[in-house]
């Protein structure tokens, strides 16, 4: 909706097997299967390896509540990435320290959930990373 390049997108899991848009993606990458949840994320830390300068605060933005998948994504990432500082700032702007947080960070991932993200919050959130003048590194989507 915005253009954010997108860094990764997530397998969803639905019952009784793939979900409509990954079958779309499977399609247009001429792939019979889409890749595991690891390869997304080394997928994904390699394009921000490119953007982002070493040393620099990277933060892991998203309107949605902390959840285990949030933080393992986030810990991988920091895994792939030692050089970077990537912190989570969970539920966007609706929490005053994450405003003051995107303040002084350097880039900015953007880490939503298909079907569980408000487009108004998510809004909200784009309009205060414009605000800052902060780079938008991509898009990952769950």
């Amino acid at each position: 909706v915005y253009g954010f390049p997108i860094l990764g997108v997530f397998n969803k899991k639905v019952s009784g097997g793939t979900c409509e848009i990954d079958k779309w993606i499977m399609k247009a990458e001429r792939r019979e299967e889409r890749p595991c949840d690891d390869e997304v994320i080394k997928t994904a830390a390699v394009s921000i390896a490119n953007l982002a300068e070493s040393g620099s605060k990277v933060a892991l933005f998203t309107t949605l509540k902390p959840n285990q998948l949030i933080e393992i994504i986030r810990t991988q990432l920091s895994m792939e990435l030692p050089d970077l500082d990537i912190i989570l700032l969970s539920e966007g702007v609706s929490k005053a320290s994450n405003v003051d947080e995107l303040s002084h960070c350097d880039g900015i991932i953007l880490l939503e959930e298909r079907n569980e993200t408000s487009m108004n919050r998510f809004s909200a959130n784009v309009d205060q990373i414009r605000l800052f003048n902060k780079k938008v590194l991509g898009a990952i989507i769950m």
